[in-house]
């Protein structure tokens, strides 16, 4: 299962990440391809994303920089998890929220008075693994 989180901050990315990690210790990756400025190579390093079938192994790409990373990452079946709150600077004309498809997260376990269509980070989880299996069912 792929995941793409987009977080506003450092802290948050890494919150919600140690998270899954945890949940998925041994079977986790992270896919962060910031430091990397040519887009051949970033779009490279997404087709080598392994094991995509199984809810089990999960790979976290975090904040994809322009929106042909976003649609392939989508077409491979990614769950793509947007941070509830300000929008950071990421959001382009490339880089949209598809409110059909796409989900909203606080990287925190509790939190109360949430609106309905945001979830806390176990929450999350959870959500992506329903959304990850719908998508593996259609592509059959």
């Amino acid at each position: 299962m792929i995941i793409v989180l987009y977080a506003n901050t450092g802290e948050s990315l890494k919150k919600a990440f140690s998270y899954i990690e945890h949940q998925h210790a041994g079977l986790s990756d992270h896919v962060n391809l910031s430091r990397i400025g040519d887009i051949e190579l970033r779009i490279a390093q997404l087709n080598q994303i392994p094991d995509r079938k199984t809810e089990r192994r999960v790979t976290v790409v975090s904040n994809p920089q322009t929106g042909r990373e976003l649609a392939l990452l989508r077409g491979m079946g990614a769950v793509v998890c947007h941070q509830y709150g300000a929008l950071s600077p990421l959001y382009t004309t490339e880089i949209k929220i598809s409110p059909l498809h796409d989900l909203h997260y606080l990287p925190h376990l509790t939190f109360s008075g949430l609106p309905g269509h945001v979830f806390t980070v176990d929450e999350l989880l959870s959500e992506c693994k329903v959304k990850h299996r719908k998508f593996r069912q259609r592509a059959k």
